[in-house]
Formats: C-alpha cells, structure tokens, sequence
C-alpha cells in the first residue's frame, strides 16, 4: 500500500510540473490595445463581414453544440430550449425563468432552479461560440486595437460584464474582408493565456448572417451541428410552437 500510494504521489508531482512547463511555455501575457475610435471602426468591420444586419432578422435557430447540447431559439420573444443528456429546459432569457424536465417529468424546487442555472450556463458559453463577434458592442465591452510585429491590426475584446463569466478577453484575427479567422483566449477557466481557437467552416442562414460551423483548439475539434433557422417555428421542423408551455 505504501509502495502504491508513494507511485501515486511521484505521478501528481509529474503531472503538476508538466501543467507548470505548459503553462511556461505557451502562456502569452495579454496584450494591452489601443482604445478609440480606429478600434470601434474595426469592430464594426468584423461586424458588418458576418452579417450583423441579417444576424437581427434571423428569428429562429436551432442547434447542437460539440455534441452535447441542442438548442431552439426563438430570439423574437427571447425564449430558448436546451436540451443535454436526460434534461430540457424552456428558459425564459430575459429573466433566466422558466421550466426543467428530466426524463420527461416536471422537476421542481431545489432540483429545477439548478437544471434552470445549468441551462443558463451553456445557452451564454455556446451561443459565444456561435456569434461572439456579433457581440463586440455588448454591455460592458471594452474593444483595442492590437498592432502586431508584422504590422497587422487585431481586435482585442473585454467583457467586464455579462454572460457567467465576466473580465475575459478575446484577441481576434481578421481576414482583409474582416471576416474572423481565429481568436485568442484569456479566460478564467483557462489558465494558460493566449490558447487559440479558429474559426472556420462558414455557413450562411436564411437571412445572411454567416456562422462558423468549427472551431480548432490544438488537437480538439469543436464543431455546431444540424444548423436550421427560419422565420418561425415551422421553419425548423416543429408543428407546434414548442415552448407553448411556458406561454400559458
């Protein structure tokens, strides 16, 4: 038993200096920007390249996100459905109320307001991974422009607030068009700066607006999947408006 729990002891301390080494050698500090004007107009440019007008009039969505969570959004009436394993929920966004199931029965008390926060928490984390350059603008936003040793301009991007994890930064990098290509990381979860994620495999919904349907970390691919939006429920397949049950 000693002999086990000394082996197990050398592996956590192995484990702890390379996580140490990792971060030594990848981690980026965050770049400090330039606020003003120049970095608004770039924002705006990113904005405008995915579609930011036909963003607006596009009324309903749904999706599946890295294959563990789907999604029906009707953004007219800022209401949602997320499903993940045996759980739904039709979250009111405005208010982050509404109803939980599991399995199929109604939950209540305790166990719904935490299927309720859950639900919350992956609507804001993979709707960022859906259109967070449409968000440069949000409350709370702070945008930098970003000059690299090359001479090419990045945006940098920092939510003070909102979402359920506020103070993180975004560095985007930019084709001619403005079209996002990639962005860095410096999140909390995170604890390496400067990870980067691309963007990639555009598609387009019925009203314009365009949407990356992958996003490559190093080895791990995250993609959005059965991508449909239309003008109403009907559009994505469903004969009856699905969250009738929190409209009555």
């Amino acid at each position: 038993m000693k002999n086990i729990l000394k082996w197990l002891f050398f592996i956590l301390i192995g484990l702890l200096l390379t996580i140490t080494l990792i971060g030594y050698f990848y981690h980026q500090p965050l770049p400090i920007g330039e606020k003003g004007a120049k970095a608004d107009k770039l924002a705006r440019q990113m904005m405008d390249a995915m579609g930011k007008s036909q963003w607006d009039s596009t009324m309903w969505l749904s999706w599946s996100f890295a294959e563990r969570h789907s999604f029906v959004w009707d953004k007219d009436r800022s209401l949602v459905k997320i499903n993940w394993d045996d759980y739904e929920v039709l979250l009111e966004i405005k208010t982050q109320k509404g109803n939980a199931y599991k399995a199929g029965k109604p939950l209540e008390g305790d166990d719904k307001e935490q299927a309720l926060k859950y639900a919350w928490a992956y609507f804001c984390n993979d709707t960022f991974w859906l259109v967070a350059p449409l968000k440069a603008f949000d409350p709370g936003t702070e945008r930098r422009i970003v000059t690299q040793k090359d001479g090419s301009k990045d945006l940098l991007i920092t939510y003070s607030a909102g979402g359920v994890t506020p103070g993180d930064s975004y560095l985007w990098q930019l084709d001619e068009s403005g079209m996002p290509t990639s962005y860095q990381m410096w999140v909390g979860i995170i604890p390496i700066g400067g990870i980067k994620a691309s963007w990639e495999n555009w598609t387009t919904t019925y009203a314009g607006a365009k949407i990356a349907k992958k996003h490559q970390i190093g080895p791990i691919s995250i993609y959005v999947k059965n991508l449909q939006s239309g003008e109403s429920y009907i559009d994505l397949g469903f004969s009856n408006d699905p969250f009738q049950a929190i409209l009555n």
